[in-house]
């Protein structure tokens, strides 16, 4: 998986498991809320009361030190740690790249002689033009 895509859904599933929670909560809010109100109209009906925390302050301080596989399993964690993992191998080296050869190269075109320049020549019309042939202008 790219890390394009894994950080794409985890973001999805952050904003799921948040989406999820605000519902309930509103839920929850929304229900005390609509039972606190029957109740102020009818006498019989009681709130309902969260239960008390289970555990101690000391247990939850020592159960956040203390890692879950210790607790519940009594892991020594250097003998799993020794067991578990191992020294990284070193890669092989990769196999050097052969020099490319470098294209021929083509040589260089001639340079192109620039276009002769006209020069403007002032005078009548009829003598800058050349002579006209009306029958071959006419048969073409």
């Amino acid at each position: 998986m790219t890390p394009t895509t894994l950080s794409f859904r985890l973001g999805e599933a952050a904003g799921t498991v948040v989406r999820e929670c605000m519902r309930s909560m509103r839920n929850a809010q929304s229900q005390t809320v609509e039972v606190a109100q029957s109740a102020a109209s009818t006498p019989a009906l009681r709130l309902v009361e969260f239960p008390k925390p289970t555990l101690s302050v000391e247990e939850l301080e020592k159960m956040d030190h203390t890692p879950a596989i210790v607790r519940l399993r009594g892991v020594n964690l250097n003998d799993w740690y020794a067991a578990n993992t191992r020294e990284a191998q070193a890669e092989k080296p990769k196999r050097p790249r052969k020099p490319r050869k470098p294209k021929a190269v083509a040589p260089a075109p001639e340079p192109i002689a620039p276009a002769p320049t006209r020069v403007l020549r002032p005078g009548p019309l009829d003598q800058l033009l050349g002579p006209v042939d009306l029958e071959v202008d006419m048969a073409g």
